[in-house]
Formats: C-alpha cells, structure tokens, sequence
C-alpha cells in the first residue's frame, strides 16, 4: 500500500508547488509560460506509474492480496448460530401445533456445516390440538420442517425413541 500513499502524496506535492510558483511570481507576462511547463510536470507525474504496471511481476506487487486469510472461527459460529436460529424456530412451530418436549441435535462438520440431525422423541408429548397422531406422520412433519428449515437431505435425519 505504500506504493500507492507515495503516488499520490507526489501528485499532491506537485500540485502544491504549482500553486505556489503561480503565487510567487511578480511578472504575470511569463506566467502561461511558467503554467505550461508546471502542466506538464503534474502530467509526468500523473503517468509515471504506467511503465511499472505494464510488466507483469510488478501488477501482482502493485495490488498485493496476499495477506487475507479466511477466518474460519467466524464463518464456524455465523453458521452455528444459524443452525441455532433455524433449530429454535422448528421447535417453535412443533409446539404451536401440538408436539412437545422434542430434542433436536444437530452435527457439524468442518465450517459448521450440517453433518446430521438427531431427533429424540423419547419424550414426546402430543396434546389434544395436534393434527397427527401416528408416529410416523409426526416425523414426516417434523423431517419437512427440518429440510424446510435447514436446507439439508432427508437421510441426514435420525430419529432416536
């Protein structure tokens, strides 16, 4: 970056010496002369960057990318809390209708991808309100949920008794 802070600092400098020069002098007479040539001193300045660019070794130099890395513990806990947020919500929506005290575990693997979801229903409360009452139907509904929700395949769920 400091090929760039130099570059301009030295357009900036050329500049201000322009201005300065203008101010100074007494004889107006000479003064587009003297604007002329400070032209094109602002102009060879401006420019003189090109001819390092052109050559191939110097374009990767000039915009130097080498320093990021990827910040795998964010990515991890960005993905985990949205995971979170998406388990919660599934929960949410069993118990409006009618399902509860189901435990939904979910696996990571590497990044905090969705490895798989167990589902315990070994404590399954149904209550009166609830549509399905058939073992079955339920994980039918709570497998469209978690595919709904977390955007995974339907063999990546296991459910537990």
């Amino acid at each position: 970056m400091s090929g760039i802070s130099s570059y301009i600092l030295s357009i900036a400098g050329i500049v201000l010496i322009s201005i300065i020069i203008d101010f100074a002098m007494p004889n107006k007479s000479m003064s587009k002369y003297i604007k002329s040539i400070m032209g094109f001193f602002i102009i060879a300045v401006i420019i003189s960057p090109i001819p390092s660019l052109i050559s191939q070794k110097n374009i990767t130099s000039f915009f130097d990318v080498g320093g990021y890395e990827i910040q795998e513990d964010y990515i991890y806990s960005l993905n985990k809390s949205k995971v979170d947020i998406a388990v919660s919500e599934t929960k949410t929506l069993l118990n409006a209708e009618g399902y509860k005290q189901i435990e939904i575990d979910v696996s990571f693997s590497q990044m905090a991808t969705v490895k798989n979801v167990c589902v315990d229903l070994s404590r399954l409360v149904i209550l009166d309100k609830a549509e399905h009452k058939n073992i079955n139907d339920i994980k039918e509904r709570i497998s469209k949920l978690l595919i709904e929700k977390l955007g995974i395949e339907k063999e990546m769920i296991v459910y537990e008794n």
